[in-house]
Order: structure tokens, then C-alpha cells, then sequence
């Protein structure tokens, strides 16, 4: 069996909460129980020191008062348990049997939520609109913890916004009377100018958590119109079913093949013009069944060919349309291939011919550069040997050291001469590695 925690937050709850514990302890069904004090200013956080002398339960003491909504998640957060139930700490006559009974619609899988109004109010319980905001509710921790962190900052609006957020949701809900359970009111707890107080700051505190939440809301209002469409569609289904039916003579098979040709159309019908996808199968198989569930247990005897009949169709319905899904993206996938190689040749071969114009370009801009380098080349060369025809009539006349100078002019020019070959070979090779460079870049992307 799943562990289960009991969590009690308590906030200045002396009167009451040794015997909120004590009935919480005598439960079998609890595995723990988490007592969260929060900030008590009177006696609470002494009488559950001296308590847990005789009872095994965990305290968590907060220093401040930080609210319900932080209380309650501080006690998740410490948890142990798959399932949580909440019990407020100022409830006279508390019993086991009460836990018990809002632990066990979620040990049966029935609901996802149970909230638990004490029959003792002032308001009767089939008329109180505030059962909703019930202390008394046991949840499944994997629901809850995706709100833990807002749960911290929405003190006494913690109960709206987990309301909110199951039926955002869609999760079930299921609300219980707890016989014999008292819950005093803040009237009955403090004097009347304080109970005012009180009330108006929770009622702030709910209208916050109300307008943080509008998109739970809207959500929740959008669950509502989907059922909505849900049970038309579920209605127009049965009728289906029932008209195949009333076309068959005999019984058996033949009631069998035609609900299963009803839910066969259904099915494809309910696919047509929509995205296929797992979620969708499961949509429209549970409306489909639904349907048919309805129409078996109105015609009594025919319940199983009306089953059996309703599981064919789906399953034909769901095999065709997924048949018809594969071939069509089959036939998508060919036409994109045939286009892909179409494009990519054509492209390939604007890409050739941009090739041939640029090499072209090079070549001519290449030989008309070659042309200037050689005629600067030449004309260097003329100078330097007027130079060196002149430095020799110098030199006859100069003494040694002033020849040395002239013989190292002379080998500079020819050093000059050589590097400027060098440099303007160097300069076009270098522009061609580039613009091939940047040629094969625009391939490799166009493939």
C-alpha cells in the first residue's frame, strides 16, 4: 500500500491540537503524521514538544508566521508519503474514521481529489458554498508538487488555488459530509471585531490568489466547453449506433458488424480534415466506446455484440486512417525528394556557370595585373641599370670605402626587384585561394 502523510499546520491552536493529533495517531491507514507550527505566539509549539513524549510524529517549527499556503508546502516538501491528506488543527471531535474516509476513495483509484466538510457547520452541507475551501482534502503528491512553489505565497488562498488547478486539470473531485466533525467558526474562536479582520484579510488574500490564477480559469472554463463537445459528439455517435441496429433483423453477429460498422464510420469521421496523433486515437476511441457503453447497457441483452461490435470499429477505423496517414506521407516524402534532387541539380548548375564567370574574371583581372607588374618590373630595371652605369663613371673616380657603399646600393635594387616579383605572384594566388574558398561554401549550402 502507498505511504500516506498527515500534515496539521497550526497557527495559535492550543485548545485543540493535542487531540487533532491523538485521533490522526489512532489512524492505521497514516504512515506519518507532520505537524507544521506556524509562528504560534500562545502555548501550541510547548504542548507539541511535551506531546511527542508520547506520540511519534515530526515538527516543523517556523520561527515566523509565513501563512497556510507556506505551511502546507514546507510539509510536502518534508513528506515521505505518495498521498497527503490535510487536516486543520482547531477541529473538535476528530476521529480516525474520519481520515480513514478521506484516504480511501484515492487507495481506490475513484478520485484524484477528496475534500472532507465537517457535517457540524452552521450552513447545512448540501448548501454551503464554501466546502470548496475545506482544510479536510487528500491529494496524490505527484498532482500537487508542480504547485509547490506558488502554494508558498498564497497564504489563505492556498485552498482556491489548489481548486483551480485541479479543475484546469480535469481532474476528479469528490466532496464528503464527516459526520459528527466540528469546525468552529472565527466568531466562535475570537472576539467579533477580530473574526471581521480575519475574514476580510483571507478574503484578500483569495482575490489575489484568484487574479495570479486567471489562466487556471480560463482553463478550467475551456474543460468545461471541450465536455460540452465531448458529450455531443458522444450523443451523435449512440445515435449512429442505434440506427445500424435497428437494421439488423437477427441477433449476434449481425448486431455485432453493424454497431461495428457504425463505429468504424465514427471513428474515420471523427479523423477527417484533424492531425493525427496518439492523443487524438485515445479522444476518439474513448468517445466512440463511450457511445457505445451507453447504447450496450440501454439494450440490455445485446451488451456483448455491442462491445465487441464497438472494439472492432475503432480498431478498423483507427487502422484505416492510420493506412491512409503512412501512404500519404509516404507519397509527401517522394515529391519532396523529387524536388529536392530537381533543385538541387538546377541549382548545381547555376552554380557551375557562376564558376566559369568568376574564373573568367579572375583570369582577365590576373593577366592584366600580370601586364602592369611586368611594365613597373621593366621600367625599374631600365633605372637601375642607368643607375648602375652611372655609379661605374662614379666609382672610377670614388676612394674604396665609398665603392663599398655604391656595391650595396647596388644589391639593394636587386633585391627590391626581386621582392616585388614575389609580392605581386604571392597577391594573386592568394585572391584565387579565396574566391574558389568562397565558391565551395556556397555549394556545400545549397546541397
Amino acid at each position: 500500500m502507498k505511504r500516506i502523510s498527515a500534515i496539521i499546520c497550526a497557527y495559535n491552536e492550543e485548545n485543540t491540537i493535542e487531540s487533532v493529533i491523538r485521533a490522526a495517531s489512532q489512524s492505521k491507514l497514516l504512515s506519518e503524521i507532520i505537524v507544521v507550527n506556524d509562528g504560534s505566539e500562545d502555548k501550541t509549539f510547548a504542548t507539541l514538544q511535551h506531546l511527542r513524549n508520547e506520540i511519534d510524529f515530526k515538527i516543523i517549527h517556523l520561527v515566523e508566521n509565513m501563512g497556510k499556503g507556506y505551511a502546507m508546502a514546507t510539509g510536502i516538501e518534508q513528506s515521505t508519503g505518495g498521498v497527503i491528506v490535510f487536516i486543520d488543527a482547531d477541529l473538535y471531535d476528530l476521529n480516525p474514521c474520519h481520515i480513514d474516509e478521506l484516504i480511501t476513495p484515492i487507495l481506490k483509484d475513484e478520485v484524484d481529489m477528496v475534500l472532507g466538510q465537517p457535517s457540524e457547520t452552521l450552513i447545512n452541507y448540501a448548501l454551503n458554498p464554501f466546502k470548496v475551501l475545506t482544510g479536510q482534502r487528500t491529494v496524490l503528491k505527484s498532482d500537487i508538487l508542480p504547485i509547490l512553489e506558488n502554494m508558498r505565497t498564497s497564504r489563505f488562498g492556498v485552498e482556491t488555488l489548489i481548486n483551480l488547478y485541479y479543475k484546469a486539470n480535469g481532474k476528479k473531485v469528490k466532496y464528503i459530509s464527516l459526520n459528527g466533525l466540528k469546525h468552529p467558526t472565527k466568531f466562535q474562536k475570537t472576539s467579533a471585531t477580530d473574526a471581521t479582520k480575519q475574514f476580510a484579510a483571507e478574503g484578500h488574500e483569495i482575490a489575489i490568489t484568484l487574479f495570479k490564477n486567471y489562466d487556471l480559469i480560463l482553463r478550467s472554463i475551456m474543460n468545461k466547453v471541450i465536455m460540452e463537445e465531448q458529450k455531443k459528439k458522444t450523443k451523435e455517435i449512440k445515435k449512429q449506433i442505434v440506427a445500424e441496429m435497428k437494421k439488423t433483423t437477427n441477433v449476434g453477429n449481425d448486431i455485432e458488424q453493424s454497431v461495428a460498422k457504425a463505429a468504424q464510420s465514427a471513428t474515420e469521421k471523427a479523423f477527417a480534415g484533424t492531425h493525427y496523433s496518439t492523443e487524438k486515437i485515445k479522444e476518439v476511441a474513448h468517445t466512440v466506446l463511450t457511445a457505445a457503453a451507453e447504447v450496450a447497457e440501454e439494450s440490455g441483452s445485446y451488451v456483448k455484440e455491442v462491445t465487441h461490435g464497438a472494439l472492432k470499429g475503432v480498431r478498423e477505423g483507427i487502422n484505416t486512417t492510420t493506412t491512409k496517414t503512412k501512404q500519404t506521407l509516404k507519397e509527401t516524402e517522394t515529391g519532396v525528394k523529387d524536388y529536392s534532387k530537381t533543385e538541387i541539380a538546377k541549382t548545381k548548375g547555376e552554380l557551375r556557370d557562376i564558376n566559369e564567370i568568376l574564373i573568367g574574371i579572375i583570369r582577365s583581372i590576373a593577366r592584366k595585373a600580370n601586364k602592369v607588374v611586368k611594365e613597373s618590373l621593366n621600367e625599374l630595371a631600365d633605372k637601375a641599370y642607368v643607375a648602375k652605369s652611372e655609379l661605374k663613371l662614379i666609382i672610377k673616380n670614388t676612394p674604396v670605402t665609398v665603392k663599398k657603399k655604391m656595391q650595396y646600393a647596388e644589391r639593394d635594387i636587386r633585391d627590391l626587384k626581386g621582392r616585388t616579383v614575389k609580392t605581386g605572384k604571392s597577391t594573386f594566388l592568394g585572391m584565387q585561394k579565396e574566391i574558389k574558398k568562397g565558391l565551395k561554401k556556397e555549394l556545400d549550402k545549397k546541397q
